[in-house]
């Protein structure tokens, strides 16, 4: 199930925002699962079956996104994610390590900020309990001109 919403994103959880991923390229898809430390500076990727000296970053966002009815939780992946921040995950990644002040700046500074989303909804079964997942999709900047004559046209 799909659908569209104009939202206002009040919260990112920011722990686990990033990580680190494999980036290799097999049959003509990029690996993006997590790698594992093996620490002695080379990282590991259990899917390819590699042990490699190098990593991409990878975003995965957990925001709470609010509009005049209520908020709800969302998964926001790489590209979308990218978009909101206005950083690339490289950028983050590297500030995550370096420079906390300018890493939470980057949250602090895309917090309460209104998109248009196009959402992706699923129920997902977890320890016998069912819920709702939502997954932002694609994410594009308001046209206050058009949506303010939406609105008046809907009045």
């Amino acid at each position: 199930e799909y659908y569209s919403t104009t939202a206002t994103i009040t919260f990112f959880s920011k722990d686990k925002a990033l990580y680190k991923a494999c980036g290799e390229e097999v049959d003509g898809k990029v690996c993006n699962k997590k790698v594992v430390e093996n620490g002695d500076g080379t990282y590991r990727c259990e899917k390819c079956a590699r042990d490699k000296s190098t990593f991409k970053w990878r975003i995965m966002l957990q925001i709470n996104m609010a509009d005049a009815t209520d908020n709800t939780w969302a998964s926001c992946f790489q590209e979308t994610a990218e978009q909101i921040l206005g950083v690339k995950s490289d950028d983050l990644g590297y500030w995550l390590e370096t420079d906390e002040e300018k890493y939470n700046a980057v949250f602090q500074e895309a917090t309460f900020k209104t998109y248009s989303f196009r959402m992706r909804v699923k129920e997902d079964n977890y320890n016998d309990e069912s819920r709702l997942k939502h997954t932002v999709v694609q994410v594009d900047d308001i046209q206050w001109n058009d949506y303010c004559k939406k609105l008046i046209s809907e009045i």
